[in-house]
């Protein structure tokens, strides 16, 4: 048998292939065979088998035979379709592969939202939980100031009591020089408080008058100590001034301790006494009134 000329010493066939075993030939003529109509024939020139739109895809010399391998073509409009097809197979890859790449930046973003979301949560409570211990905080501060003002009304009504009777005066001030005062309750009774006198022992929180001004013992004062160191600038660690304005409302110097600082609802002047009147708006107020919320101007 013959292939295109060539001695076949055997074939054979699939669907989309075929495979020749061919002798006294040279892979160079093998070659040339690409693409050409592949027609088997005896070797009197009758057609046995033809192969149409085949190309040479194998070749190979195995000692005096050469192998070769052909397989069918397409043409080019099923070739075409088959790239459109592929191009459709892959940009609907990479659109899957797009989308579930945004499905997994949209939980991530999901799991953040969810994560903020929980923190917001837990904020919220603890600033809940704030909340209510300042408000208890708040309503103890309240009802010590209202204490305070019993005490400060009540010290009030002994030195009313005290201008009446010189005996009544003399024990109103007796009690006055003998207690703890608070700041309003020193402005309330001080023309009862005595005069600082050096080479005097005082206990810590007394009150005093010196140089027209009042002070409270910062520490229990020996007698060497009223000696050596009497009331005024620098003797801040020993004396706490309460500077009141003719009206008893004290005017405003930055508070050096927490007794000295303002507590809620207390009253003062500022910058000195002659400026208006701010009122406190929290216990142990220690800013500087007109600066921040915690004062108001007295309507």
């Amino acid at each position: 048998m013959l292939l295109n000329g060539i001695r076949l010493t055997g074939y054979s066939s699939t669907e989309d292939a075929a495979q020749f075993e061919l002798a006294e030939t040279t892979v160079k003529e093998v070659a040339a065979l690409d693409g050409q109509l592949l027609a088997v024939t005896d070797d009197d020139g009758t057609e046995v088998e033809a192969f149409v739109g085949y190309s040479v895809d194998y070749i190979k010399r195995e000692g005096e035979i050469i192998r070769m391998r052909a397989v069918k073509t397409m043409d080019d409009t099923t070739a075409a379709a088959i790239e459109q097809l592929t191009q459709k197979v892959d940009a609907a890859s990479a659109k899957a592969e797009q989308s579930a790449t945004a499905a997994t930046e949209a939980k991530t973003q999901a799991d953040d939202a969810k994560a903020k979301a929980d923190e917001a949560k837990s904020q919220a409570e603890e600033a809940k939980k704030a909340a209510e211990q300042y408000s208890t905080k708040a309503d103890g501060a309240a009802a010590s100031a209202t204490e305070a003002k019993e005490q400060a009304a009540e010290a009030k009504s002994i030195a009313e009591q005290a201008g009446t009777s010189p005996s009544v005066r003399a024990a109103s001030a007796m009690y006055v020089n003998a207690t703890v005062l608070t700041n309003q309750q020193v402005a309330d009774v001080r023309e009862l408080i005595e005069d600082f006198v050096p080479g005097t022992a005082y206990g810590k929180g007394l009150t005093r008058r010196w140089d027209e001004k009042y002070y409270r013992m910062a520490k229990d004062i020996d007698a060497q100590t009223s000696t050596t160191y009497q009331p005024g600038p620098g003797m801040e660690s020993l004396y706490t001034l309460i500077d009141l304005a003719p009206d008893g409302i004290r005017i405003w110097h930055q508070p050096t301790c927490a007794e000295d600082s303002f507590t809620l609802g207390e009253k003062a002047h500022y910058p000195d006494a002659e400026g208006p009147i701010y009122v406190s708006k929290r216990v142990g107020n220690t800013s500087v009134p007109g600066a921040d919320e915690w004062w108001v101007l007295e309507s």
